[in-house]
Order: C-alpha cells, then structure tokens, then sequence
C-alpha cells in the first residue's frame, strides 16, 4: 500500500501504467490469503456438527466464486511477438519497428543507440546471431 501510495511522488512517466497492475499488490493478496487459511483451520478446529459443515460450504462457495470470477484474458503480446520475429530474421544490423508496439522497453525508441542493451540480450538469448539494434519509425 506504501508503494502505491508513493507513486504520485514520481512525477508521470510513459511506463506509469504498467506499474500498477493486478500483481502489484500481491505480496498483500498472499498475506490475506494466508491469514485466511489460518483462520479457516481456527474455525474448522472450534466449530462442531452443523456449524462445521455450513461454515465449509461457505468456504468452497467463497473459493469456487473467486476461482471462476477470476479474469485470464492477459494482454494481448502478438504486436510484440512480431516484432522480436522480425528481428531475429533480419540480416540487417539496424532493423527499424513499424507496428508502433513496445518491444523489451516502456517506450517506443527512436535512436537505434537506445536499444543497445536489448539487442545484447537478444544475442546472449539465441533469438539473433549478431548483435541488432532495431528502432521505431
């Protein structure tokens, strides 16, 4: 909560969005989630007859409607994918992006000089033989 709290003391920047996403808070998630478990062995251990079994229906209705209301639909990676194939098929020693997708970055280079550290991450991977820079018309 600190983290999120702090943000707007950054100033703006182009990656900002891509900051606060679902798995920001997830150290908090797995903490409640654990608590949760702990609490669920508390009551499980206390509670007797009825009271037992209503209490696990609501923790397996409780679970089932957070399982299935749960969002798997990601982002969309296929202008980046495209991209990176590009890449790795051109002979070129400079491959300039058209697509306007971000591609190992959180903007859109320009300089082919920027995108140094990717293409050496790029050949190091075995995506290219030989170090390529790329930029964006």
């Amino acid at each position: 909560m600190l983290f999120i709290l702090l943000l707007p003391l950054g100033g703006y920047r182009d990656y900002r969005p891509n900051i606060i996403r679902r798995d920001t808070l997830m150290p908090v998630f797995l903490c409640l989630f654990y608590f949760y478990g702990l609490s669920t062995r508390y009551l499980w251990s206390r509670l007797r007859g009825g009271a037992q079994k209503a209490y696990w229906a609501g923790v397996i209705l409780l679970l089932c409607v957070f399982t299935l209301s749960d969002n798997f639909n990601f982002p969309n990676n296929a202008c980046e994918r495209e991209e990176l194939g590009r890449i790795a098929a051109s002979s070129e020693p400079v491959v300039p992006l058209e697509a306007g997708c971000k591609v190992m970055s959180w903007d859109l280079p320009t300089d082919p000089a920027s995108s140094e550290w990717n293409a050496l991450l790029l050949e190091y991977w075995g995506v290219t033989d030989e170090k390529t820079l790329f930029y964006h018309k």
